[in-house]
């Protein structure tokens, strides 16, 4: 962030937090799902601090990341047979986003064995 903040940057058309969804890390592991979600989550806001027109600069779909980041969560729940845990996070995402495209990540987060 403070390099971008003195140098123009490259960038990659889809929000890194999207690259952290995958099997293997905070919450792929299932080691602290919520910690990972956290940690996700905190590192958003100190970029939405340090950029304050980030989302609309960058066309982001703020709700839907942070919709996403849930669900993903949810599934690291489900994975774990925790289905409390899994139905809370689910019902955060849809509190971010009720898009349709949400309803979809929860149905196939649900039904899937493996989803990213």
């Amino acid at each position: 962030m403070r390099v971008a903040k003195h140098f123009a940057m490259a960038g990659i058309a889809r929000p890194l937090a999207y690259y952290r969804i995958r099997e293997g890390n905070l919450m792929g592991d299932g080691s602290d799902i919520n910690k990972g979600l956290n940690l996700s989550i905190a590192a958003i806001r100190e970029i939405e601090r340090l950029y304050p027109d980030l989302w609309q600069e960058c066309q982001i779909d703020r709700e839907a990341l942070l919709a996403r980041l849930h669900v993903r969560a949810g599934f690291a729940w489900k994975q774990k047979s925790n289905w409390k845990q899994c139905a809370m996070k689910f019902r955060q995402a849809l509190r971010y986003s009720s898009k349709p495209r949400t309803f979809r990540w929860v149905v196939a987060a649900t039904l899937l064995k493996r989803w990213s």
